[in-house]
């Protein structure tokens, strides 16, 4: 992918990219019209990005993030469940006790629930996560 910067003063103003590099250059290439209109020294730069091909890592999303993308609707369960994939938490282990008495605890789907449905806080929502650890 191809990204083109506007230059201002030796500053960056903006950066334009698009699937189509012809479009992007064009934008690029009006900023510049417009800044130099207004006197300032400008140049466009065109540069070569790599983008991965995997996109964001899961594992990298926050759990307040998490908890407000569930809270809103974002995410859907099997994203959700995914992410905890993620972040190697076996969400449907047990909790066992000094015993060996298993005590259960809210699944991946019952948390995901009471996270949309606000009934449980992002507190309560990061006790349950540290539970697992």
């Amino acid at each position: 992918m191809k990204v083109f910067i506007v230059m201002r003063n030796d500053k960056i103003d903006q950066v334009f990219f698009n699937a189509d590099p012809a479009i992007a250059r064009a934008a690029a290439e009006a900023r510049a019209r417009e800044l130099t209109a207004k006197w300032a020294i400008t140049r466009v730069v065109e540069q070569a990005v790599i983008v991965p091909e995997a996109g964001p890592v899961l594992a990298d999303v926050s759990v307040k993030l998490a908890y407000e993308w569930v809270h809103t609707g974002h995410w859907n369960l099997n994203k959700f469940t995914r992410w905890l994939d993620a972040k190697h938490i076996e969400h449907t282990a047990p909790i066992v006790l000094a015993n060996g008495k298993k005590v259960g605890r809210p699944n991946a789907s019952l948390a995901y629930e009471w996270v949309r449905t606000k009934h449980w806080t992002r507190r309560q929502f990061t006790n349950w996560l540290n539970s697992f650890l």
